[in-house]
């Protein structure tokens, strides 16, 4: 399973609503501006001790931030790329495809099991490789939902940033871009890490059991990584919710998918091997039926008065 999601083009995808938002920065933009300028001249107003209006300070907010949304793009993509670039460079993505190709053809062997050969390690064996081949595209979607929720709203912080009280804001988006777009350097430190324990080769003995035993470790290794990536970047970048947040989607996703899979492979199965006992069963039905009907004939037909003897 693989979904179409690349982060590089959520400027385009998002467009339409992005530049609806991006207009409206603008106008919220003067208005912050202006609110900043009234609370410093109040500050003239009150004369309290200390407190000097710093009207500098306000103009250089407003015009970098006007630069800044103008610019905005151009700050959104290179975030997202420097962390795309980062996880190119450590990964080799071609041991990579040929190790889930060895899952793969795994889950094949599986899955084309006889119902009645089918044991509880191998339903377990099953439901481990449908998650791994999913897990991924699951973390790639939730991670481009959540960075196109913070490319829209992102205009909006750096037009609140002119105003003191709200200008955490822009500095909270500038985070939580980084740190979800880092989730992918997280990922591929860690898929690294199990390439680099040659794990493939024991997948690939003819032991049926350590093989087994060996894949399930393996692919719930591969499963804790990825659903482990969000909050271990989080814990990095002080502890950020949306990290707990990616963790809890990518987990809740992932079984949805994962049980709806299996009770589809299941059915399938199920009535491909009901299908030649439900053609016999309906054979003692109809002799049964045949009997019942010919017994209730004989039942309604009065017996015949035997002539009598003179």
């Amino acid at each position: 399973m693989t979904l179409a999601v690349d982060v590089l083009n959520i400027p385009e995808a998002m467009g339409t609503y992005a530049l609806i938002v991006w207009n409206l920065s603008f106008v919220l933009l003067s208005f912050t501006f202006v609110s900043a300028i009234v609370t410093e001249q109040a500050k003239t107003v009150q004369g309290e001790k200390g407190e000097k209006p710093e009207y500098g300070s306000v103009i250089y907010m407003a015009l970098l931030m006007l630069f800044s949304l103008l610019i905005y793009n151009l700050i959104f993509r290179k975030i997202v790329a420097f962390c795309e670039g980062m996880g190119y460079a450590i990964l080799n993505y071609e041991d990579w495809f040929g190790f889930m190709a060895i899952l793969n053809q795994r889950y094949k062997q599986v899955t084309a099991l006889n119902l009645f050969s089918i044991s509880l390690t191998d339903v377990i064996l099953g439901m481990s490789l449908i998650l791994a081949s999913i897990i991924e595209s699951v973390f790639d979607l939730i991670r481009y939902i959540f960075l196109s929720v913070l490319y829209i709203i992102g205009p909006v912080t750096f037009a609140l940033a002119v105003y003191k009280p709200t200008r955490m804001l822009v500095k909270g988006w500038l985070l939580s871009t980084f740190q979800v777009s880092f989730w992918i350097v997280v990922l591929r430190i860690f898929q690294t890490a199990i390439l680099s324990f040659q794990v493939h080769q024991f997948i690939q003995t003819e032991d049926p059991v350590n093989t087994t035993f060996i894949t399930v470790v393996v692919t719930f290794v591969l499963l804790l990584t990825m659903i482990l990536a969000p909050a271990f970047t989080s814990k990095i970048f002080s502890g950020q919710n949306v990290g707990m947040l990616g963790t809890a989607f990518i987990t809740g996703v992932s079984f949805l998918i994962s049980r709806s899979a299996m009770r589809t492979a299941f059915t399938s199965t199920i009535n491909t091997v009901k299908a030649p006992f439900s053609a016999a069963a309906t054979i003692p039905r109809r002799i049964f039926s045949t009997l019942r009907g010919s017994g209730e004939r004989q039942a309604e037909e009065p017996p015949k008065k035997q002539p009598r003897m003179r």
